[in-house]
């Protein structure tokens, strides 16, 4: 474990990793997007954290998905986050490398980025 959170460079790649593995886990016990309801009323022994549901796409598609550089997946992607600000890094063979400084709002997101081919 040691080695595994060695191998990353900045605090903020240890958080969201463990905020996607969370998010998965969810995913599979609740429905996928969860709403905060402040008057809902919570578990003292657990609370959840708010999500919203993160779609991806591009053209062309199965582009690979990295948030704060960890990757997640392939285009194209809908996935639980947690709101905040991430870096969006988007990469395909033969194209450009597509980064997007992304905020995850209190709502759905939905990305469709466009790569552009290399020169």
């Amino acid at each position: 474990m040691r080695a595994l959170l060695e191998s990353f460079h900045r605090p903020s790649a240890i958080v969201v990793l463990l905020l996607l593995a969370i998010a998965a886990i969810l995913t599979v016990a609740e429905p996928p997007v969860m709403a905060c309801d402040p008057t809902a009323q919570t578990s003292t022994t657990a609370t959840r954290s708010c999500t919203r549901r993160v779609t991806v796409n591009s053209n062309p598609c199965g582009a690979m998905i990295y948030i704060d550089d960890i990757q997640v997946g392939r285009t194209p992607m809908s996935f639980p986050m947690p709101t905040g600000r991430y870096t969006l890094v988007l990469l395909a063979p033969g194209h450009e490398r597509y980064a997007q400084r992304i905020l995850v709002p209190d709502a759905p997101l939905e990305i469709n980025a466009k790569l552009v081919p290399e020169k």
